[in-house]
């Protein structure tokens, strides 16, 4: 089908943990920079129902703007992934070991949430700017949203969300991707 926004979506069934791993080993290409180590929380064996090409893009994204930020990290430089199934939605958080993002005040609300629109626009004139609202509008076309928000002063998580239409506790699994 096509998003509002004109994406052409095709959703399979895709192992997560598969399309997390392979977005982090792209992020990790350059021989000349230091490497960032993935810490990963996802049941094995979670299926999810998506467009893969999307999802790998907003995820590596996510990772790329992190790594960058790691450079100059003092050790551990370490990402982190968690995966949760939530009522119906796969919840997907990407954090990292580096200082949180220099967020002004007037963005957070009272639960944490930060003002996407507002930090994306805040951000324009750097890459992590334009990544953002790429994740953002390719998250749109998947039925599902990208937020940021301050767990508490020094870490600031990214939040993927999208239906989760199979149910894991119950599923044994096929071959992934278009048949």
């Amino acid at each position: 089908f096509t998003s509002k926004r004109g994406f052409v979506v095709s959703r399979q069934p895709y192992l997560l943990k598969s399309i997390i791993e392979e977005a982090y080993d792209f992020t990790q290409q350059n021989p000349l920079e230091p490497t960032v180590a993935l810490r990963v929380d996802c049941p094995n064996g979670f299926w999810v129902m998506t467009d893969r090409d999307k999802l790998f893009r907003v995820i590596y994204n996510l990772m790329f703007n992190s790594a960058r930020a790691l450079l100059m990290a003092p050790h551990p430089r370490e990402i982190y992934v968690t995966v949760r199934d939530e009522d119906k939605q796969c919840v997907i958080r990407v954090s990292d070991s580096a200082a949180a993002i220099d967020v002004p005040e007037g963005m957070i609300a009272d639960d944490g949430t930060i003002d996407m629109q507002a930090l994306v626009e805040k951000s324009a004139s750097q890459s992590s700017g334009l990544g953002l609202r790429i994740a953002s509008d390719l998250m749109q076309a998947l039925g599902g949203s990208l937020t940021l928000r301050r767990d508490d002063e020094t870490v600031v998580a990214f939040f993927i969300s999208f239906p989760q239409e199979i149910d894991n506790r119950n599923f044994h699994g096929y071959a992934e991707g278009p048949q």
